[in-house]
């Protein structure tokens, strides 16, 4: 599958690159020129343990790129939002400047593309994603699925590659068709 991952911080740079080990073609896209640039050296914007090796690998097979700008009318079959959800001075989320990104980022997803949301965002956040896609989208039939982030700093790629198990909260079974592929390069163990 050809797969962006949108957000390239911890949960991003491991999923593009665990992705691409699976033998997948991963587009990392996130609009800091510093991380970008960081990321096709193969060196991540942060320590986690084998992550600089996996992205050389990677990088080196061809499997693997990183972009600050998506190509208009660029194809890919997922958009695999991964974008770490900033705190403030209170330790409160800032939800909005995440959403703020995945809206811009979805109104110009390819015909079929299938979008999964890793970032850690509350209850109900998806639905308002739906509302989008269903009010601007209407045409290009769009999977949408969340599949909340369980990695740990330190062993990241371990849980990456070999989960105790995957959650993945999606809206139908035809829905689920389309997306458990990609997981199933994963694991076995999903719980839909």
């Amino acid at each position: 599958m050809k797969i962006v991952v949108l957000g390239l911080w911890h949960l991003g740079s491991v999923t593009a690159a665990c992705l691409a080990e699976l033998g997948h073609s991963v587009i990392g896209f996130d609009e800091s020129e510093e991380f970008i640039n960081l990321l096709n050296l193969g060196v991540a914007p942060v320590s986690e343990p084998g992550l600089n090796e996996l992205l050389a690998q990677n990088l080196s097979a061809g499997r693997l790129e990183f972009v600050s700008r998506l190509e208009d009318g660029a194809s890919y079959d997922v958009l695999w939002v991964t974008i770490d959800t900033p705190v403030d001075e209170h330790d409160h989320g800032q939800v909005e400047m995440v959403t703020n990104r995945i809206t811009q980022a979805i109104l110009n997803v390819p015909q079929d593309c299938r979008i999964i949301i890793s970032s850690q965002l509350p209850a109900g956040t998806t639905q308002k994603i739906r509302s989008i896609l269903d009010e601007h989208l209407t045409k290009r039939n769009i999977t949408l699925c969340y599949s909340p982030e369980n990695l740990r700093l330190g062993s990241a790629i371990k849980v990456f590659m070999d989960p105790d198990r995957i959650v993945v909260g999606i809206n139908s079974e035809t829905d689920r068709k389309l997306i458990e592929p990609l997981f199933a390069s994963i694991t076995d163990r999903i719980e839909w």
